[in-house]
């Protein structure tokens, strides 16, 4: 169900999050993804080619309701989005070494970041 709000679609789509479904939306040209635990065929469907995608990424190893970092890098490649922020790390996760680590196009998110999409 796409929803029209001012000037920008909204599109609402079902993600699991443990043992209940949330929402993550595409709005326009960014895909929002923050509390999933996976991304199912259909809500690649709606994603896939965004320009930006924030997408939750909890820490390196799994977890039974959020997606890992590998896990949302992973479903980051798949949606193909030019720029990805990834967000609701843990304080355990230091940005520096990730960033480090991520490829070119991935970056952590922050406190106060802006994205002009």
């Amino acid at each position: 169900m796409r929803l029209r709000i001012v000037d920008v679609d909204v599109t609402p789509v079902r993600v699991p999050h443990g043992y209940t479904d949330v929402f993550a939306y595409r709005i326009g040209p960014l895909a929002y993804v923050t509390d999933a635990k996976s991304i199912p065929p259909a809500a690649f469907d709606v994603l896939r080619g965004a320009r930006v995608l924030v997408i939750n990424a909890l820490f390196p190893t799994p977890h039974p309701t959020h997606l890992s970092i590998p896990e949302a890098v992973d479903a980051a490649a798949r949606i193909g989005a030019e720029r990805t922020y990834l967000t609701h790390l843990t304080h355990r996760v230091s940005h520096a070494q990730l960033e480090a680590e991520l490829p070119p196009n991935v970056r952590p998110a922050y406190d106060g970041l802006v994205v002009d999409v």
